[in-house]
Parts: C-alpha cells; sequence; structure tokens
C-alpha cells in the first residue's frame, strides 16, 4: 500500500497482526516520496515510483523492509503509473508523453506504444504477455483498447465508459 497523507509519501506492508488489527511496516521510513508500488510476480519485492534523485523514476525494493532500494533501468522516462506483466518481465510506465512498454530488467530501451491522451491510461498484459488492454480516452469517449506489445494499431475492445481492465494471468478473462 502507499499513502500520501503524511509530509512524504510512503510505501508500507500491511499484514494482520494476530490480534484483529495491522501491523504496517514503513518500507520507505517516511524519508522519500515513494507511490505506486507494483508486487514483482514470484518475488517479494515491489516496483515503484520514487523522486529518490529529483526525477520521477522507477525502483525496487523488498517487501521485508530491510534492503536498499535499487533504482530499475527504464530510460529517462517520468512514470506517472506503472503496470508489469504476469511473468514480471515486462514494465509499462505512463508519462506525460504516453505508454511505453520494455522489459524490467533493461536489457533494451522501452518504446512507445500508445500517445498520450486525455486519461491515466492504466493497463493490463494479456495472459501471453503479447497484447496490453487499455484505459484510453480520446476527445469525450472513454474505453478500453487492445494494442500489440510490439505496437500497431489499436482495437477497441469494451465501449464507451469502461475503464480500469485487468486481464487474468491465467485464462482469456478481462475485468473492468
Amino acid at each position: 500500500v502507499w499513502s500520501d497523507c503524511a509530509e512524504r509519501m510512503t510505501l508500507a506492508r500491511a499484514e494482520p497482526d494476530g490480534a484483529g488489527g495491522v501491523r504496517m511496516t514503513d518500507l520507505a521510513r517516511n524519508a522519500w516520496h515513494d507511490a505506486l508500488p507494483v508486487a514483482v510476480p514470484g518475488t517479494r519485492d515491489v516496483l515503484f515510483v520514487s523522486q529518490r534523485t529529483g526525477d520521477a523514476r522507477v525502483w525496487r525494493t523488498g517487501i521485508d523492509g530491510t534492503g536498499s532500494a535499487v533504482s530499475v533501468p527504464f530510460a529517462d522516462l517520468s512514470p506517472d503509473l506503472l503496470g508489469l506483466s504476469h511473468d514480471g518481465a515486462q514494465l509499462t510506465v505512463v508519462t506525460s508523453d504516453g505508454l511505453f512498454v520494455g522489459p524490467v530488467d533493461g536489457s533494451s530501451p522501452p518504446h512507445q506504444v500508445l500517445p498520450a491522451d486525455d486519461g491515466e491510461q492504466r493497463s493490463s498484459f494479456s495472459r501471453d504477455g503479447a497484447r496490453l488492454f487499455v484505459d484510453a480516452q480520446r476527445a469525450d469517449r472513454r474505453s478500453i483498447v487492445e494494442v500489440p506489445v510490439a505496437g500497431g494499431a489499436t482495437r477497441e475492445v469494451v465501449g464507451p465508459t469502461a475503464f480500469a481492465p485487468a486481464h487474468s494471468p491465467t485464462e482469456d478473462v478481462l475485468a473492468y
């Protein structure tokens, strides 16, 4: 979870305390502007956005709260929103310029798959990782479009007023 209720935006791990309450572990130690965590599948890590070095960048840290955060090599994009493939290998970043996708490990530079629009461009990878389902807004029309991860033409898959796509990692099912 993350919160911007304090002086700083902070990441925290929430766990049941066994007595009906919740124990919070502040991963950012309330020292940074950290936000928008995304769990990395198959690990105990999260990716998040932070301004630790001045500009907003993608970072990675463990959820145990004891290790240091490391910067993720994802070009010089200043992210507003993150998304992660079901296998944790590909990352989407929304910036003021649009939606970009690339490998989390930085083995090749991210590429733009959609230009900026009037909406947030929340996205979800298909279970095979080849397509993105994107919350897109064009003029006064908000819908979910499908776009190949490699780039290409979009196709509307859910009509007006649909948003917040979430594709199943095990079936060809899209929730919104």
